[in-house]
């Protein structure tokens, strides 16, 4: 079992790790103008912190950004600029549908990766020991994703008037980095457009082909910021997940 925490920059182990950020998106759920991948928390970028994260894993080869169309001027002066590219970092540009975004983004990696990691460009609190777990349980199947187990009673809806309840057993909320044998995943996404199937996560590409993925216990300080009601909830978190700095510039 390869130890991921001993695998250096340049890769000498022979094992190829790249990632995959997602920031395409537009936001609405936010509410403003700007958006959230751009909204600042402790003074930067919430998709700064998100890549400052991944810049701080030795083993890990390759950064692909995605992002709008019109923002990639922005992004390559103001959130990756040279002070947060000590390995490969490429931004490109991505699609209105999420799983588009993330196809092109899977066709930027280098062809020679052998892991790849997919993550929200607005998760900025990602643990390293987390995502070498990732690695280390997806080698049975070539795919692991992290979750967090229901905790809420859940009730299912129409037009605002309960239906049934939904047992929780067995429920998990899904969360990213989700991580796969590169050429697994890259033949999921060709073959989810050849049939124009869509879905909300990457995992969802490989169970529509009934492939295994391992769940692998994730993090609740993991959130996707999302509402403004996260916000305040993220600056408190930074202080616990960059307490070495409290601003990049």
């Amino acid at each position: 079992m390869m130890e991921y925490e001993t695998l250096t920059p340049k890769g000498e182990t022979g094992v190829r790790i790249a990632c995959v950020i997602t920031a395409a998106g537009s936001g609405k759920r936010m509410g403003t103008h700007t958006r959230k991948q751009y909204l600042r928390i402790g003074g930067e970028a919430i998709l700064k912190w998100t890549l400052r994260a991944f810049t701080r894993f030795s083993w890990l080869q390759e950064i692909v950004l995605v992002v709008p169309p019109d923002d990639i001027r922005k992004v390559s002066m103001e959130i990756v600029g040279p002070r947060l590219n000590p390995m490969d970092v490429h931004i490109v540009v991505g699609a209105s549908r999420r799983q588009d975004s993330v196809f092109r983004g899977l066709q930027a990696v280098h062809p020679d990766t052998e892991w790849v990691l997919i993550h929200d460009g607005v998760r900025p609190f990602v643990r390293k020991e987390l995502v070498e777990r990732l690695l280390r349980e997806a080698e049975s199947t070539g795919a692991a994703i992290p979750g967090i187990p229901a905790r809420d009673t859940l009730k299912k809806a129409q037009e605002n008037q309960v239906v049934h309840t939904v047992t929780r057993e067995n429920i998990w909320q899904v969360q990213t980095p989700q991580v796969f044998r590169y050429p697994l995943i890259l033949q999921a996404h060709r073959r989810a457009r050849e049939e124009q199937f869509y879905a909300t996560d990457d995992a969802s590409l490989l169970e529509q082909q009934n492939h295994p993925i391992r769940l692998v216990p994730g993090d609740p300080y993991n959130i996707k910021i999302t509402t403004p009601e996260d916000i305040p909830v993220a600056e408190r978190l930074l202080s616990i997940y960059f307490p070495e700095e409290e601003n990049l510039e």
